[in-house]
């Protein structure tokens, strides 16, 4: 079929007219696209709707209709927004559409006003500019959406000819909701004066956030405007610096964080108060010491013990009190103490209690060592190759250094040692222990003798093999470690890789 097997006609001033058909282009076997000269015609109102009638000829006549509106193309018209919605944050990018748009020589010649407040949107560029069609680049403004979304209008002025404005129908801003508080410090003083930081995702965007138009409250206390400021202010994200108020008592409080100009946004999140005077213990040292006790001397810091109530103060070693509690430092609020352990009846662990005015504040596990006999302090490391020469470093209190040996298992195989020893209560003697090639693997009994008679026998050692093996590219890898702890090994192209662990 051609043009000649269609007519179409629409009616103009009541008059049915006859529209020319240019040509048909056969889409499917089924449809068919039609090019339809539509004319110019002031009688036809702009904006109304009118309805174009196809009639398609031959041995059976079909018929289908559809609407055409024409528009008065003497002035400007917005023929299309893309995309037609955003967040109420803005800052989506819309290009805009508008035929017979005047010639603009800058973006500062056109203005695009969202709705029919003061929400103008932010031009980017002019993406085109022709007598029959103009493209603008925009930004949306922040637009105020308690919930939902909100349709608005937009509408695109020349600035030198207002009369010319052009208006598209619908721009949708969807509301955006404040995200959870991300909070820097989630306890402080009692008495006021703690520095946080505060980060709210998408804080409400009426207005710029500032401390004129944002309140903090702690439990009911609001922050001192001077207090609070906005650190960083973007439209994700407001970070606010804050100096916490004081409090009249420990315990947890609710802090609220809300827009003035726009009371219904309110985050929530917990602030716990602590007061400072409240005792705390740090780091008791020595852990261990020796059964005699006396002449040991513990220290530890405790938060708010001075010199006016260190009477208050005890320590208890098992049921044995501690003698001689001296403050031999102090740090603001926090102090040292320096105390001798009582004497104990046997080796072991014992739990140390620290009291004040005879009630239990902290307690801490202390142990005892027999220091008349020699006893093992440390072995470092506890595994090597078997192939010798691992360097161990093993410290015995009160161990006479004088014809110091050292043998590995029943072989009979004996190590190489050099030894130092230090000043002490009781002397700690440290040896530097070579290991010989022992050809067993796995789990050694070491035994170390002196003239003196002392021994101390079996502390372990693990012997594995060497991880490279016999393979040259791994020895420079496997002399950095100090350990291997597993010999399986990975192989690539037929050479072995380097150990799966060590």
């Amino acid at each position: 079929r051609g043009p000649a097997d269609v007519a179409a006609s629409m009616p103009i001033s009541g008059v049915k007219t006859a529209l020319t058909v240019l040509y048909i282009q056969r889409a499917t076997d089924k449809t068919a696209e039609l090019r339809i000269n539509f004319p110019a015609s002031s009688a036809i109102p702009a904006g109304t709707a009118n309805t174009v009638t196809i009639v398609f000829l031959g041995s059976a006549s079909y018929t289908t209709t559809f609407e055409i509106t024409y528009y008065d193309d003497r002035n400007p018209v917005v023929t299309s927004v893309a995309p037609t919605q955003g967040p109420s944050i803005g800052s989506t990018s819309v290009v805009i559409t508008v035929s017979n748009f005047p010639i603009l020589a800058s973006i500062a010649d056109v203005t695009v006003q969202f709705g029919t407040g003061a929400a103008f949107g932010t031009i980017v560029s002019i993406l085109s500019n022709e007598e029959t069609e103009t493209k603008l680049k925009v930004l949306t403004p922040q637009y105020v959406v308690a919930t939902g979304s909100a349709d608005v209008s937009v509408t695109v002025t020349p600035v030198m000819q207002t009369d010319k404005a052009a208006k598209f129908p619908l721009f949708v801003f969807n509301a955006v909701i404040m995200g959870t508080p991300v909070v820097s410090v989630t306890k402080g003083s009692m008495f006021g004066g703690t520095k946080m930081t505060v980060n709210i995702p998408f804080f409400p965007v009426a207005v710029i956030p500032s401390a004129g138009t944002v309140g903090f409250s702690f439990g009911g206390v609001a922050v001192a405007t001077a207090n609070l400021t906005v650190s960083d202010y973007t439209l994700t994200q407001t970070l606010f610096s804050v100096i916490t108020p004081p409090a009249t008592s420990p315990g947890d409080v609710t802090v609220k964080v809300f827009s003035k100009v726009d009371t219904t946004k309110v985050k929530t999140f917990t602030f716990k108060y602590v007061d400072p005077r409240a005792p705390a213990l740090l780091s008791p040292k020595p852990s261990r010491g020796c059964m005699a006790g006396a002449s040991e001397r513990l220290s530890t810091t405790l938060l708010y013990a001075t010199a006016a109530n260190i009477g208050d103060i005890s320590v208890t070693f098992g049921a044995s009190p501690a003698t001689g509690i001296t403050l031999v430092a102090t740090d603001g609020d926090s102090n040292t103490l320096s105390l001798s352990t009582p004497v104990a009846a046997a080796a072991g662990t014992v739990t140390a209690t620290v009291l004040r005015s005879g009630v239990a504040l902290f307690t801490f596990p202390y142990e005892y060592w027999d220091c008349t006999a020699p006893f093992l302090v440390s072995v470092t490391p506890s595994i090597g190759v078997n192939t010798g020469g691992n360097k161990i470093i093993v410290k015995i209190n009160n161990f006479p250094i004088s014809g110091a040996a050292v043998a590995f298992g029943t072989s009979g195989a004996t190590g190489t040692l050099t030894s130092t020893i230090t000043a002490s209560s009781p002397p700690v003697s440290i040896f530097t222990i070579t290991t010989p090639a022992i050809q067993t693997l796995g789990t050694v009994s070491v035994y170390m003798t002196n003239t003196a008679g002392s021994s101390l026998a079996a502390f372990p050692f693990k012997l594995v093999e060497p991880c490279g093996g016999s393979a040259e590219p791994y020895k420079s890898y496997c002399s950095s470690l100090s350990a291997i702890l597993d010999p399986r090994r990975l192989a690539v192209g037929g050479v072995p890789g380097p150990p799966t662990s060590s």
